[in-house]
């Protein structure tokens, strides 16, 4: 019986070595994973049907070429492009939203009394879920000088870019600090350091909590952090 159970161990763990992908088969796989999104973007820059959608998997097909960057080889004029327009139609959904101090604190990184969500219009119950999808696009292009020159933020001059434009940087800064201020507070039910669909929605749950805490660890590429209350109260 012994050695039945040891011939059986052993074969089910040679199946297994044998299944496993080779770091050729992962690459491959990869590589064919891009070239299908970079044929299947739309002209305007995003991916997927519908707002909801497209923001959201525009967020993340931006995120998974910017992470295989340095693997691009021969195609990184091409994957530029693609990532260029994906963050031009992220950037084009943003909507500017006035805050101001909470209970935990001030949620104004900068100072200019504004905060940024990465979908369209007014408090939506897709607020959180596409703009902690889309700001780990933008924050790790790597260019936190460039100028925003589309939708509601270009043109503007409370920035810190040449004339007061907005940069990629500002954007980053101003999400960050709407996460902030739509952090919950701790009304019933509680308890304080989530979020839920849209900022300052009274309650939280854990669908949307995860995509602020992620955005803002990627905010960090930027050099953008939280208030102290944020990272306290996750």
């Amino acid at each position: 019986m012994k050695k039945a159970i040891l011939l059986l161990i052993t074969i089910l763990v040679v199946a297994g070595v044998a299944q496993a992908a080779t770091e050729a088969e992962k690459r491959t796989a990869i590589d064919n994973g891009l070239a299908y999104l970079a044929a299947n973007q739309n002209a305007s820059g995003y991916w997927g049907s519908g707002t909801d959608y497209q923001i959201a998997s525009t967020g993340s097909a931006v995120l998974a070429f910017l992470e295989e960057k340095p693997n691009w080889g021969a195609n990184a004029v091409a994957y530029q492009a693609v990532v260029d327009k994906g963050v031009d139609y992220l950037l084009s959904q943003a909507s500017v939203v006035t805050i101001s101090a909470q209970a935990a604190g001030n949620p104004d990184g900068d100072g200019n009394g504004k905060g940024v969500k990465l979908y369209p219009g007014g408090a939506n119950s897709r607020d959180t879920y596409c703009t902690g999808l889309a700001l780990p696009a933008i924050a790790s292009t790597g260019t936190p000088n460039k100028v925003v020159t589309v939708g509601a933020l270009a043109g503007r001059t409370d920035g810190t870019g040449p004339g007061g434009a907005w940069t990629y940087k500002d954007v980053v800064q101003n999400t960050v600090d709407y996460f902030a201020f739509g952090q919950n507070e701790g009304a019933n039910p509680g308890p304080r350091g989530g979020w839920r669909y849209y900022a300052n929605y009274g309650s939280s749950d854990q669908s949307t909590t995860q995509w602020p805490v992620i955005a803002n660890l990627y905010a960090s590429k930027m050099g953008v952090s939280s208030p102290a209350q944020v990272p306290t109260g996750v």
